[in-house]
């Protein structure tokens, strides 16, 4: 919760627009350079605010903005960003609603009474009655675009675009086991996965984007761009011999690129719904996808043809993962369970339940004994992956769970989530330490198999590699 600075007595910004009318541009700025840096403070402390409304900015007599605590109010719909009211709120949730804030504040027109059902916009510039200067008038337009995927991820994006850089904080200085070496950028929306060829340095990364980058982890220079899905790209599945990389999209197309040649060579269909997480078995002969279509599907990759079809599961599947060994597949379900499969029966062996909700992420211990699973719960639970007990319940996490990664050789876990610290456990303690860099979502971790570099991928659409902090 935040604890406003005393200041002297003021009003909100609601009971001002109704007495004293419009806010002029040079008001909005001192608006932004105010509640902006307040706003990231929060998110750094992983608290989306998600009840911004000019009932909750209160301007003092001496001029000066300040936000109230946001156990103060309600959430208000006519403010709130349509994935927040989908249950998915996140850092651009809260840059929506202040983008609301001040177009209200600008024409004296309520939100509800500015947007164009039949042209899904924002018309608000024929109410402005004075022009506004380009730079503010752009900022306004991303802050407020109805896709998440076109508007400003973070606070500090939004501070850069108006040229208050100034004004942005920065993460916490203390001694971390992870350190930053370069940040990745090249995709114009949310990272969703990785897959890479540490042995050539080759790093390839997915995107809501559509597309695929190759990238030189030698230089962190992108490479290439591959072009092919029309939906957003969720999961890359590298061959074991790095000359065959698989895409599974949300067009529920797989496809079979060539390395050699950058071009897709095999187009897997049959899926009914999204694709959303796929693997190659451990001999490179199979790949295995899963769906929200609540169906696991094996492939003979080269064909095309589909092998066999797995189900059991309730509800949509939105994670699969392989033990090292290669002997059994765990897939992740919204049906709240996670499932362990016998590969070769292509039976279920264990049905894991204890998550409050979704399951959204599985990964296996390096010697395949135990299961970590994350969950919508903001929870980790590790598995005994031979008889289903649960040994360990890790909690620390403020947010939903989107990705787990075990390091190749002890039992730490690292897990991020929509807190975007990156999160390092000694599970056996249920103790963490925390990695900060990211401004979003955490959305797919992989790490090298000698366990001297991570990569991570964010919904603030930058990989970052990290080493150890030694």
């Amino acid at each position: 919760m935040m604890h406003p600075p005393i200041l002297s007595p003021g009003r909100s910004l609601d009971s001002r627009l109704l007495t004293q009318g419009v806010l002029d541009e040079a008001t909005i700025w001192q608006l932004l350079r105010a509640i902006l840096p307040d706003l990231q403070q929060q998110h750094r402390q992983s608290v989306i605010y998600q009840h911004l409304q000019p009932s909750v900015i209160v301007q003092h007599a001496n001029g000066q903005f300040h936000l109230m605590a946001a156990a103060t109010s309600s959430i208000s719909p006519e403010y709130a960003a349509p994935e927040q009211l989908q249950g998915q709120p996140s850092p651009a949730s809260d840059i929506y609603s202040l983008g609301l804030i001040c177009l209200h504040a600008l024409t004296g027109v309520a939100p509800f009474e500015l947007w164009d059902s039949t042209t899904h916009q924002w018309l608000w510039i024929p109410y402005l009655t004075d022009a506004l200067s380009p730079q503010l008038q752009l900022v306004l337009a991303q802050m407020v675009a109805p896709q998440v995927s076109d508007r400003y991820p973070t606070v500090p994006s939004v501070l850069q675009a108006l040229g208050l850089n100034h004004l942005i904080r920065m993460a916490p200085t203390a001694t971390a086991p992870w350190q930053c070496l370069r940040t990745l950028d090249g995709h114009r929306s949310s990272i969703t996965d990785l897959a890479c060829n540490w042995q050539a340095q080759r790093l390839y990364s997915s995107s809501e984007d559509k597309s695929i980058s190759i990238w030189d982890l030698h230089n962190g220079r992108l490479i290439e761009k591959l072009l092919y899905h029309h939906r957003a790209v969720n999961s890359l599945a590298l061959h074991p011999n790095g000359q065959f990389l698989a895409s599974a999209s949300d067009d529920k197309r797989i496809g079979i690129w060539d390395l050699s040649q950058n071009k897709i060579v095999e187009l897997l269909e049959g899926h009914q719904q999204a694709v959303k997480s796929i693997a190659f078995s451990a001999n490179g002969q199979l790949l295995i996808s899963s769906s929200w279509d609540k169906s696991i599907r094996l492939w003979n990759w080269q064909t095309g043809s589909e092998l066999s079809h797995l189900t059991g599961h309730r509800l949509k599947i939105g994670a699969i993962a392989l033990s090292p060994d290669g002997q059994f597949l765990a897939s992740a379900s919204h049906d709240r369970t996670a499932r362990i499969w016998d590969l070769a029966t292509q039976q279920t062996v264990q049905i894991l339940t204890g998550h409050e909700w979704a399951v959204t992420a599985v990964a296996f211990s390096p010697d395949s004994q135990f299961l970590a699973t994350g969950s919508d719960d903001h929870t980790i639970h590790i598995w005994n992956a031979a008889t289903g007990e649960l040994v360990q319940r890790l909690s620390g996490h403020a947010w939903d769970i989107g990705s787990l990664t075990w390091h190749p050789h002890n039992h730490t876990l690292i897990s991020g989530s929509l807190n975007p610290a990156i999160k390092i456990w000694d599970w056996a303690t249920g103790q963490a330490q925390s990695v900060h860099g990211h401004d979003d979502f955490i959305t797919t971790l992989l790490i090298a198999p000698d366990g001297e570099q991570l990569i991570s991928g964010s919904r603030d659409r930058h990989i970052k590699l990290w080493q150890p902090n030694n």
